[in-house]
Formats: structure tokens, C-alpha cells, sequence
């Protein structure tokens, strides 16, 4: 009869720790997923002013420009050829330039250790 009470306190034991597990992978896994989207929305913000900064910076230079050589048009086109010239950089470097990192960087965001004192 002891027998079976320790197999029934066992088996009880198990799974109690067997849900107390998966709860914690499942806050786990929240607390991975709520890191990367914060990091995403951090970076994209600053993309997004960055990417108006520049757009200034810009149409300053192709104005510039454009006065110098006499004609705004040909501002325009040469920021817009130096524009066209690293896209084709980034497009013919995209797999060591930007597929690479970024996939190290989100295995890295994943597999982080945290610390929980």
C-alpha cells in the first residue's frame, strides 16, 4: 500500500513539474518575443529618422549641386546616380552585407541568456 502512495505522489510530482515547465518556456518564449518586437520597433524608428534626415540632407545637396553646375536637374541626377550606386552595392553584397547579420544578430537576440536576480 506505501508502495502506491509514493508512485501516486510521484507521478503527481511529475506532472506538476511538467506544467510548471512549460509555463516557464511559455514566459520564456513572451519574454524573447517582447525583447526582439521592442528592438524592432526601436530600430525602425530610427530608420524612419534617419531616412528623413538623409532625404534633406539630399534635396540640400541636389540643390547645391544643381546651383554649381548651373541647372537643378543636374543635381538631382547625380544624387540620384550616387543613390543608384549603393543600391547596386547593397544588391549585388546583400547575402554578406545584410542577410548574414542579420540573421547572426537574431540567432544571437534568441539564444541570449538573461539574467533574472
Amino acid at each position: 500500500m506505501s508502495d502506491s502512495n509514493h508512485i501516486d505522489q510521484l507521478v503527481s510530482n511529475t506532472k506538476e513539474y511538467l506544467e510548471t515547465r512549460v509555463e516557464l518556456v511559455k514566459l520564456q518564449m513572451i519574454e524573447k518575443g517582447s525583447e526582439m518586437s521592442g528592438a524592432v520597433v526601436a530600430n525602425l524608428t530610427f530608420i524612419f529618422l534617419f531616412m528623413i534626415v538623409l532625404s534633406f540632407f539630399s534635396i540640400a545637396a541636389a540643390l547645391y549641386l544643381g546651383v554649381i553646375w548651373g541647372a537643378y536637374y543636374y543635381g538631382f541626377l547625380f544624387v540620384g546616380a550616387c543613390y543608384l550606386a549603393v543600391c547596386l552595392l547593397l544588391y549585388f553584397n546583400k547575402e554578406s552585407w545584410i542577410k548574414r547579420p542579420v540573421s547572426n544578430t537574431i540567432i544571437k537576440a534568441v539564444f541570449k541568456e538573461t539574467d533574472h536576480d
